[in-house]
Order: structure tokens, then sequence, then C-alpha cells
């Protein structure tokens, strides 16, 4: 599984999720959205989007929309359920 994460610098729930993510040794590129070509990418991943942390899983096909989640609670409980 990979794992794209929008997300800030100063964010709690940012980096609780990042640490999960390690913690599962789970591969993951992290974007900023503080970046212009980051926000730009946030954007147009999430266009209605106003939080972070975000993330997107990639399955082989590409992007799949089902897999999109918003917010660092409902992150941690997805990533908690995961061996």
């Amino acid at each position: 599984m990979n794992v794209i994460m929008y997300g800030q610098p100063n964010c709690a729930s940012c980096s609780a999720v990042k640490s999960m993510l390690k913690a599962k040794a789970i591969d993951y590129e992290y974007i900023d959205i503080t970046d212009p070509n980051g926000y730009d990418a946030y954007k147009s991943d999430f266009p209605s989007a106003r939080v972070v942390p975000t993330m997107v899983i990639v399955d082989q096909e590409g992007i799949s929309s089902d897999l999109k989640i918003i917010g660092g609670n409902p992150i941690v409980k997805y990533l908690s359920v995961l061996e």
C-alpha cells in the first residue's frame, strides 16, 4: 500500500499520523500544503477540503476515490485497524 498524505508544519494531527505510518512501516509521500505546488495538488485531490491531515491510499491502478480520508481522527481510526 502506498499513501499520499497532505499536511502542514506545526500540525499535531499531521505529526501523529506520520508517526503512526512510520510505526506500521507504511510507505508514504508527504506533501506540504504550505508550498504552492503542494497546495495545488491538495485542492486537486480534495477540492472542498479545509482540514489536514488528509490521506489518499494509492492502489496499483492509480488513486481510488473510495480511499480518500479527511481529518486526523478518521485517519488514526483507519490506521489503527491495519496490521
